[in-house]
């Protein structure tokens, strides 16, 4: 009987370990800043995030221990397509897979997917990311680049103007040169300036 007690004892410690490291790991996953799913070999989720809840537009407990797809005004069904087609190649290839989506016309959402196969065939695990910010900042560095450029070749344009005038009109007035050469200055500064 002390025996039978001891070993219950220790499996209880064990159980015990294993909801705490369980509770851990899932903590973990769900302070990313990524999607994240787990299936099984069938396509069945064993484990989906809130972020990834937010992202597909479906509520955890519709999905949990049941086939990864899902029904509903609010599911993202080209993105769960997308996801599913994407779980179930990485599967049949054993290798990760990466894939890349844009949702939404006028507000764009870029989402980045990778999956992995979990080792022995016995399922993947798919990550979300939203890039939207990442391309925003391109896209806002590419306007701004072409706005500098704009912005400095307007200043330009006249520069080259007005000395194609003062090389063209060697004999031009002293009051008429001046002018012109004030105005240059001014470009010169404005394109200081601008830089």
């Amino acid at each position: 009987a002390s025996a039978f007690n001891s070993l219950s004892k220790r499996i209880q410690e064990q159980i015990e370990n294993l909801k705490e490291e369980r509770n851990e790991k899932e903590a973990i996953l769900e302070s990313l800043g990524a999607g994240v799913v787990a299936v099984d070999a069938k396509m069945r989720v064993l484990y989906i995030n809130f972020i990834a809840c937010k992202m597909l537009g479906i509520v955890r407990r519709s999905i949990l221990d049941k086939p990864f797809g899902a029904q509903g005004p609010k599911v993202n069904q080209e993105l769960i397509q997308r996801s599913k087609s994407l779980l179930a190649r990485c599967q049949e290839q054993g290798d990760i897979l990466t894939d890349a989506l844009v949702i939404g016309q006028e507000k764009k959402t870029y989402i980045d997917l990778i999956a992995a196969p979990k080792a022995h065939g016995t399922g993947a695990i798919l990550v979300l990311q939203d890039k939207t910010n990442h391309y925003k900042v391109l896209e806002m560095g590419k306007d701004f680049v072409a706005n500098a450029s704009h912005e400095l070749r307007t200043p330009n344009t006249i520069i080259k103007g007005y000395v194609e005038t003062l090389h063209d009109i060697p004999d031009m007035d002293k009051e008429m040169q001046q002018e012109i050469t004030e105005k240059i200055k001014r470009n010169c500064t404005r394109m200081e300036n601008l830089v």
